[in-house]
């Protein structure tokens, strides 16, 4: 059995949890941006989303710690 390393490429297919935790994140990410501008905290992205700070940070490899 071969496991695969890395990111998931974005146009692979996902699980529709996966799928729909993604589309929630984004919307909160929009929104946040939206109001707060580039001082946009990752911590409210989260919270919106319905996520806690670590797996946010925890799925962008670039992302400091909120």
């Amino acid at each position: 059995m071969t496991h695969r390393q890395g990111p998931t490429p974005p146009d692979a297919p996902r699980r529709t949890d996966a799928r729909l935790n993604r589309e929630r994140l984004v919307a909160a990410a929009r929104e946040v941006f939206a109001e707060a501008g580039p001082g946009a905290s990752l911590n409210e992205i989260a919270r919106r989303a319905g996520w806690a700070p670590a797996p946010c940070t925890a799925t962008s490899p670039t992302a400091r710690p909120c």
